[in-house]
């Protein structure tokens, strides 16, 4: 257990992160470039060295925002629930803003301080950390520097170049995180990633000082991911469960497991009112777009819809909006619009538009389940087919390039409708069409209410089943 002392000890905090990294190493930590290298670097256009400059600028910009002369206060709580992107904070703070019988506190890194989706609460905490804790970083970056060149070198020569950034950020997170549970102290710590640099540290860390984990997805899964390691896992459906079972032997070969994951299948926990979505006129078709999406084939793709109806681009909420809103304005003028995921919700999004179109995308669940027409075209697809299996499930229409669909779109004489399979929407959303849908999030935290308790009895009053991985 974390024990308990008057002031946080930096050479300790040096010292566990030592002993973390002997046994999950940075290419586990960074799990995405670490272990999915060859599909998280396909992204990445610029030249290897106008790259590490930006990516070392990068670095050292985010420490000047990441410190304060002031330490953050944060009282002892139950739960700690962490979030490092709006999706995270999406399905972490239905369950956060529930009212329940147990404390606790929301930490969001500094640097989405300024995201307009995040409401303001008393218990809602933008960290920075004290500079103080700049010295064990900076002796931890030092120690293990040779050790990350040699592990990059052999892995793939780009990710020096590419994903020093995040490579070296990892040092940051060990140290913060030990802050943050030395801090608030929690029984539970709640997490909507699993495979980013700064979950991934924070799983290590309360492994090592024996503090619970519990997990809900911001996306569907693929079987790139890593094994489900966490105490509690509240899933969205049977399809997270079998992939999740699939890939339950990508983890660090000397990584402490958990001794007991229990798993229950939920629903998705993004807040999502169909209820309230109508169909509206004229014609609005929404575009998502992503940091592998080609520039010249998304251009291609606006031209055509907009022969046929409004477009509106949604880029991922990982891209800078404002840069790529500025490019396209640029080209299109006020042809197409925009919607912005940080300050628009993904049901309200979907509840301006007829018809979807994207490569790879959750979002096709979504407008599935909102009885709009999914299309997931191929020449979107980033090199992976159907990552999801959307279009083998039967969740969204499928066709091979844009000018199939628009050829297709016009036979039908502008009547176009896709009914998708609702046996095929379950198997990735357990609770779709079922009397508790819309209230997982109060289901996820009267679990967590018993879980503090310490209650052997986890059965929830809607039945939520039970699996084992």
């Amino acid at each position: 257990m974390l024990k308990k002392k008057s002031k946080f000890s930096l050479i300790e905090a040096y010292k566990i992160s030592l002993q973390i990294l002997a046994k999950t190493p940075e290419n586990w930590i960074e799990f995405s470039a670490g272990q999915n290298t060859k599909t998280n670097l396909a992204r990445f256009k610029d030249g290897l060295f106008s790259s590490l400059l930006r990516q070392i600028l990068g670095y050292f910009y985010f420490l000047l925002k990441s410190f304060s002369l002031r330490q953050n206060k944060v009282d002892k709580k139950d739960i700690l629930f962490l979030s490092s992107s709006n999706n995270q904070f999406t399905v972490l703070n239905p369950i956060f803003k529930n009212e329940a019988k147990f404390s606790s506190a929301f930490v969001i890194p500094n640097y989405l301080k300024f995201s307009p989706s995040h409401n303001c609460s008393n218990d809602l905490y933008f960290m920075k950390i004290s500079f103080l804790y700049f010295f064990p970083i900076l002796f931890l970056t030092v120690t293990r520097i040779p050790r990350l060149s040699i592990i990059l070198w052999k892995t793939d020569k780009r990710l020096f170049f590419l994903r020093i950034k995040s490579f070296l950020l990892i040092y940051y997170w060990l140290i913060f995180h030990q802050v943050l549970i030395n801090l608030i102290k929690p029984k539970i710590v709640m997490l909507s990633n699993d495979h980013n640099a700064e979950m991934r540290a924070m799983i290590e860390l309360c492994k090592y000082f024996k503090i619970k984990t519990g997990y809900v997805q911001h996306a569907s899964v693929s079987k790139r991911f890593h094994s489900l390691d966490f105490d509690y896992s509240f899933l969205d459906g049977q399809h997270a469960l079998d992939i999740y079972r699939s890939c339950d032997s990508r983890r660090s070969l000397h990584s402490t497991k958990v001794s007991k994951r229990r798993c229950f299948l939920i629903g998705n926990l993004r807040e999502f009112n169909i209820s309230r979505i109508e169909i509206k006129e004229p014609l609005k078709i929404g575009l998502a777009l992503k940091g592998t999406d080609d520039i010249k084939e998304v251009s291609h793709i606006i031209e055509s819809l907009s022969r046929v109806g409004d477009v509106i681009v949604r880029p991922h909420p990982n891209l800078k909006f404002k840069k790529i809103e500025g490019n396209f304005k640029s080209k299109f003028g006020n042809k197409i619009l925009f919607s912005d995921p940080k300050d628009q919700s993904a049901s309200d999004f979907i509840s301006c538009i007829n018809i979807f179109v994207s490569g790879n995308s959750t979002l096709l669940l979504e407008v599935a389940a909102a009885n709009r027409n999914p299309i997931y075209l191929e020449e979107l697809s980033g090199g992976i087919p159907d990552y999801y299996g959307f279009v083998k499930r039967g969740v969204c229409d499928c066709y091979q390039n844009i000018d199939e669909f628009i050829d297709f779109y016009k036979n039908e004489k502008n009547d176009y409708k896709f009914v998708p399979n609702k046996d095929g929407i379950n198997y990735y959303w357990s609770s779709y069409g079922k009397t508790y849908f819309n209230e997982e999030a109060a289901i996820v935290s009267n679990l967590l209410e018993k879980i503090i308790n310490n209650s052997s009895d986890l059965k929830s009053e809607h039945h939520i089943k039970e699996v084992t991985l």
